[in-house]
């Protein structure tokens, strides 16, 4: 029967039958022919049928680090995409063998490939989507090398950041931290994460033609990149360099927005824009929505990423204390209004929510009091803000308002 034309039509009857589905003679016969005949997909689906789940899980394994062939029609086998396919089968065969493989590999460690072996394929796929990229010297090696071999996170990590891929470089980091590989003197992921982010904005700034062009068009490709990449880490502790952030995309509107003359009153209303939703500033691709506002806001930019609004207050505070605004009045004012508009949509929030319960209000009235002490702000400009939080205070502890 294994050798007729017609095993393959009558594959859902043998892998039913009893003396086939349980280890012996008759099924090791089976498994020569499967093995022979190069159908791993089946061999695993006798295995499984058994309960053998353990030599599943070892059929997958050696799918997924088989040594890669060039087929008559060009095309390689096992592909990126068929290796990830393999680890993760082998994933499900390990839990259901109670965690691991009889072999002791872990159905962790086996996820860890998998996931891994996707980072490989969005370098790929990074490389391939940009035509500056894929012609740059070296590129189609490289595309060779990752769709046919298994790259070490390392590996990835290097290659990404020289060929400009950073958000997976950022990958990277985030699988590394997620394995425990992120300690003291191996990955200082707070510097690496502080220098992605400026390449990223810098590549974004510039456009794949690496030249000056409108300002527009370029802040409209940062927005886009801020959106796309920042929602993944806007969570996760350390991807996210708030302070950082504030303080290129502040610089950068000003200086390309805002540092003329007759441009001064904009910059001041723009500290006040507000009444946007998280979805204003991107459509379903990611890229800025035809209701953008007339000002180039990152206030409202980073808020959209689902940022804590108390961490954004903070960023803004210590950019405020910072030495580089001392000297220039209009840059202070700014970053004032800025806070004081961020305080008052958080308050605000908090009141129409009934959050009141959860605010830190010692910490905001030290905010406060320390916002007014600063030299040349205006600090009356907080009373509304500090109306709500008191408002919000007497409402926590039963008074009336």
């Amino acid at each position: 029967v294994l050798e007729s034309p017609d095993a393959g039509y009558l594959w859902p009857v043998l892998r039913k039958l009893p003396l086939l589905t349980k280890a012996g003679t008759a099924q090791q016969f089976l498994v020569e022919f499967l093995r022979l005949a190069s159908l791993p997909e089946k061999l695993v689906d006798l295995y499984n049928e058994g309960g053998q789940y353990s030599k599943a899980g070892e059929v997958c394994l050696q799918q997924a680090n088989a040594r890669c062939v060039q087929l008559q029609d060009g095309r390689v086998c096992p592909t990126l995409q068929e290796r990830i396919h393999w680890f993760r089968q082998a994933s499900k065969a390990a839990k259901l063998n109670g965690g691991s493989l009889n072999n002791h590999t872990q159905a962790s460690l086996i996820d860890q490939y998998a996931d891994i072996a996707h980072i490989q394929m969005a370098l790929a796929t990074c490389m391939e989507e940009s035509e500056s990229l894929s012609s740059r010297h070296g590129a189609q090696l490289l595309l060779q090398r990752l769709n046919k071999e298994l790259f070490s996170l390392q590996e990835i990590f290097e290659r990404a950041c020289e060929f400009d891929c950073y958000h997976v470089a950022m990958q990277v980091c985030e699988a590394a931290s997620a394995g425990g590989d992120v300690q003291a003197g191996y990955l200082n992921l707070s510097q690496v994460m502080s220098k992605l982010w400026r390449l990223i904005l810098q590549k974004a700034w510039k456009g794949e033609d690496q030249i000056g062009n409108d300002p527009e068009e370029a802040w409209a490709r940062v927005e886009s990149s801020v959106c796309d990449i920042g929602r993944r880490f806007a969570r996760k502790d350390g991807f996210l360099p708030i302070g950082e952030l504030v303080a290129w995309l502040e610089e950068t509107a000003h200086t390309n927005f805002y540092c003329t003359t007759d441009m001064h009153e904009s910059w001041n209303e723009a500290c006040r824009a507000e009444g946007r939703d998280h979805h204003f500033w991107c459509g379903d691709a990611g890229f800025a929505s035809l209701s953008a506002p007339a000002f180039r806001v990152p206030r409202l930019l980073l808020l959209s990423l689902g940022i804590e609004p108390l961490k954004l207050i903070k960023a803004y505070c210590d950019m405020l204390d910072s030495p580089l605004l001392s000297s220039d009045s209009r840059k202070r004012t700014h970053c004032f209004r800025t806070l004081v508009m961020l305080y008052t949509v958080f308050l605000r929030e908090a009141r129409d929510t009934d959050q009141e319960a959860l605010l830190p209000f010692a910490a905001i009235e030290n905010d406060f009091v320390g916002l007014e002490a600063k030299p040349g702000v205006f600090a009356g400009e907080l009373q509304q803000a500090r109306g709500l939080l008191k408002a919000l205070r007497m409402r926590r502890e039963g008074g009336f308002f």
